[in-house]
């Protein structure tokens, strides 16, 4: 009976910052992430879970452009999804009411308190 041949195996240098690889997370995340998913966080919660999916998680403050193409669209998808983010986070009440109208679901005017809006 013939024998099969060995299986070379080859290591692959992975870059530290490879785009595809897990954020750092600390328990302080998860805790946060789950009372958030729970419907249950406190304001500082939501804060931490916003910013850490934002900055850590999408990348949205690092450099998106890496040394191959691959990790390039990669890392540009996850920035993709921050800069989304953001865009929700930074609306003002002008333009929440605005998009309201369009939809015609609510013209009347915003109350910061009621619709959990502002700071």
């Amino acid at each position: 009976m013939a024998r099969k041949p060995a299986v070379k195996r080859v290591q692959v240098e992975v870059p530290v910052n490879a785009p595809y690889l897990p954020p750092p997370i600390n328990a302080r995340i998860v805790i946060a992430t789950q009372a958030v998913w729970k419907g249950e966080a406190q304001p500082a919660q939501q804060h931490e879970f916003l910013e850490w999916l934002i900055v850590t998680l999408c990348g949205f403050n690092g450099e998106p452009y890496l040394p191959n193409d691959r990790d390039t669209i990669f890392a540009l998808g996850k920035r993709h999804v921050a800069v989304e983010l953001n865009k929700l986070i930074l609306m003002t009440p002008a333009q929440i009411a605005g998009l309201r109208q369009a939809e015609g679901t609510d013209t009347t005017p915003l109350n910061p308190e009621v619709d959990g809006i502002g700071d």
